[in-house]
């Protein structure tokens, strides 16, 4: 970084770093209350004299304060502290945070702490807020690979994300289909792209030699681009594109995007739309002359709980909308009447002919 080859965005900890005081936390960069770091602590069995541990503690707090020491941290990247082990008291070591000390917790007994080596953004917190309890978190949210916005809890175990699992007490948080339970492996693949590429050959190409490069050059690449096809031919001339909102993670970016292109001065947009979006989105607009049903182009949501019938046509709840699957089988125990057409199965077609409707 001191190089100019590497550029840094943020770090984890509440406060800036004394070897990189020109970064700002993550929180000065806008995800309030992101706090990642790191504490290391010297422990002592229960029993332990006091004496012992004030002399122990007396000499971390002395090796810190080297010169030497302060220069590994500064080469690591740390802002080392201590506090004693008064200030940080006698704490119980819960059952699972290894052998020994679960051993001694088992019997009753309690582990003290000397003294802890701490960042700043540790140093004010306890262990119980540190989360040596296993050291899981169960974080609540809602899904956003799809529109259905499915209600989870999010299992994080030592910083990693392991799992995606229903939260009864959202509005939608009944079930996840296998996309949500599947977040962790997506969210760590080898082939997901975390960063942009450009492509350095033509197209057409066999190879196109993706090279990796900095957001700031990529929407940089993208504005100069759209920049010169507009000065060229008209803004009109460029359109947008996006995938189906009720099948990614679009859904929450839709209108960010409408208003990027109204402000560019383009009403042209290519998106895809699936046979299930289709068919909630526009038939009974085309029928009825009015807004549709059941999605975010100008209708109302499905009052699938007051129905007394309910039409699925090529819309398979179980699969694309989990929220819409939980309330369908509570609808069918007070009597709904349920009809599917799936397209796939269907032994007849319809088609209009003259005016009139064949089969």
């Amino acid at each position: 970084m001191r190089a100019g080859r590497i550029k840094g965005y943020a770090v984890t900890a509440k406060s800036r770093l004394a070897s990189a005081p020109d970064i700002p936390t993550a929180n000065e960069a806008g995800l309030w209350g992101f706090d990642v770091s790191s504490w290391h602590a010297v422990w002592a069995p229960k029993g332990t004299p006091k004496g012992i541990i004030d002399k122990l503690n007396s000499a971390v707090v002395h090796a810190l304060a080297d010169a030497a020491v302060q220069r590994l941290a500064e080469l690591e990247q740390e802002n080392p502290g201590a506090r004693s082990a008064d200030a940080r008291g006698a704490r119980a070591v819960p059952k699972g945070r290894d052998r020994e000390m679960a051993a001694d917790h088992q019997s009753g007994g309690h582990t003290r702490t000397i003294g802890s080596i701490v960042g700043p953004a540790a140093a004010e917190r306890d262990l119980d807020s540190m989360g040596v309890q296993g050291s899981t978190r169960r974080i609540q949210g809602y899904c956003g690979l799809c529109v259905a916005r499915c209600g989870y809890v999010a299992v994080v175990e030592d910083g990693r994300f392991v799992a995606l699992q229903p939260d009864p007490t959202h509005p939608t948080g009944q079930a996840l289909c296998a996309k949500g339970r599947a977040a962790p492996e997506l969210v760590y693949h080898s082939d997901r792209l975390t960063h942009p590429l450009k492509r350095t050959r033509p197209k057409g190409d066999r190879d196109p030699e993706w090279q990796q490069i900095e957001w700031d050059e990529a929407l940089n690449l993208t504005a100069a681009a759209i920049r010169r096809i507009a000065k060229r031919h008209g803004p009109e001339a460029v359109a947008f594109s996006m995938a189906s909102p009720s099948t990614s993670a679009i859904a929450d970016s839709l209108w960010w995007i409408r208003r990027l292109m109204n402000a560019f001065g383009t009403p042209n947009a290519s998106t895809n739309l699936d046979v299930c979006g289709w068919g909630r989105s526009f038939a009974t607009r085309y029928t009825y002359g009015v807004g549709s049903v059941a999605s975010g182009v100008g209708g109302a949501m499905a009052d699938i709980p007051n129905s007394g019938c309910l039409i699925l046509w090529g819309y398979n709840p179980s699969i694309a909308r989990l929220t819409h699957a939980t309330i369908i089988i509570e609808a069918l125990k007070r009597g709904l009447r349920l009809i599917v057409v799936d397209p796939r199965h269907a032994p007849f077609r319809l088609a209009v002919l003259d005016g009139k409707i064949t089969q």
